[in-house]
């Protein structure tokens, strides 16, 4: 028997098990720091308190504490104490985020020059059943997925301030907290899978220097650290001049990607989930371009696979479940630490390659 998108029961079949297997792995897995902080903020907020004043507090903007806080409340009125329900309605948000990007890959890929369904629905299939969305999403619990939905709706620019600010308004929180979170993400120190995280990963495997340059002396330098922010500076005054003077959404997405690859690869400290709104600007290009250029699925497989690679080795992966059990997860990092700086180094190359295969379009206009 044939396996086909075009039929519609294995296409509702492909939903059916992408939804499914979230829904069931949403109570039980989970980043044993960053979950942590998601229950303790939800904690924080029912009880009146800003959640910015825990230790160690959310590094996020407060809607996501508001919604932390409100599905503490729920999950509390419905089973209390339920550390799973309580873990799984945080997890709401992440799941609709994966449906909703699903839905508008569909949609953007029937208004462009893809003329078979097909196409719509494997970029689709290939985005809810990527091992590396599924990890960096309801299993890890983070929500960049959201992000991607707010930018590719064009709402993130016109929405955030608001977002932002009105719950230090409305609940007198002491904003402190929240711009210390800012100030601290502008010269971060070398780590996660940042390219530039290879040195950090070096010296950890008894590398002293780099022919005559000491580690320690690039490590310290406090310009390495910001590095990233006149490059990124000259990036978007760059896609500015030489992007063509039509405004197109697809334009507008690939400018996007190349300015955000150029950051994942100049900043000190790249977090593992932020690959994700790389991937979704792939797909979200892929559909609006259509026939005029063809997309890779091997790069988008490759670069899933090494993130997804370096989270094994790092985390590691054993740590996800924690919810049900705790995992020593020792003999995983002292075995994957070989292996860190190769894979930073690889992502950066990954990295690199991809700027430039963008860079090129830009020469065809």
């Amino acid at each position: 028997m044939r396996f086909s998108l075009n039929d519609q029961k294995v296409w509702y079949a492909v939903l059916a098990f992408s939804v499914s297997i979230r829904v069931m792995v949403a109570p039980f897995t989970g980043h044993p720091y960053d979950l942590g902080i998601w229950m303790a903020s939800g904690r924080y907020v029912a009880a009146g308190t800003s959640p910015y004043l825990a230790h160690p507090h959310i590094g996020y903007p407060p809607l996501w504490a508001l919604w932390c806080g409100a599905a503490y409340l729920v999950s509390n009125s419905i089973s209390p104490g339920n550390q799973f329900l309580y873990i799984s309605v945080i997890k709401i948000p992440i799941i609709t985020a994966d449906v909703v990007l699903a839905i508008m890959i569909l949609k953007a890929s029937r208004n462009s020059s893809l003329n078979s369904k097909n196409s719509g629905r494997f970029l689709v299939t290939s985005f809810l059943l990527n091992p590396y969305v599924l990890m960096v999403g309801v299993v890890w619990g983070m929500m960049d997925n959201l992000v991607a939905v707010l930018l590719i709706a064009l709402a993130f620019l016109t929405t955030s301030l608001v977002a932002i600010w009105f719950p230090f308004v409305l609940f007198h929180w002491n904003i402190s907290g929240f711009i210390g979170v800012g100030v601290a993400q502008v010269a971060r120190s070398f780590g996660a899978i940042a390219p530039l995280a290879t040195l950090q990963y070096m010296e950890d495997v008894g590398v002293t220097s780099i022919g005559i340059i000491p580690l320690q002396s690039l490590l310290t330098a406090s310009w390495l650290k910001l590095l990233w922010i006149p490059i990124l500076t000259a990036s978007i005054l760059l896609v500015l001049w030489k992007r063509p003077g039509s405004d197109s959404v697809s334009n507008m997405i690939r400018d996007c990607l190349l300015v955000y690859l150029i950051y994942l690869l100049t900043a000190p400290w790249i977090s593992e989930q932020l690959f994700e709104l790389v991937i979704i600007l792939m797909l979200f290009l892929a559909a609006f371009v259509g026939r005029k250029r063809r997309f890779s699925y091997t790069s988008y497989a490759v670069g899933s696979l090494i993130v997804l690679l370096f989270i094994t080795f790092h985390v590691p992966i054993t740590s996800f479940v924690f919810p049900i059990r705790q995992i020593d997860g020792t003999p995983l990092l002292s075995f994957g630490k070989m292996f860190l700086p190769w894979l930073t180094l690889i992502f950066g190359c990954y990295l690199v390659a991809e700027i430039i295969i963008i860079a090129k379009t830009y020469a065809d206009h």
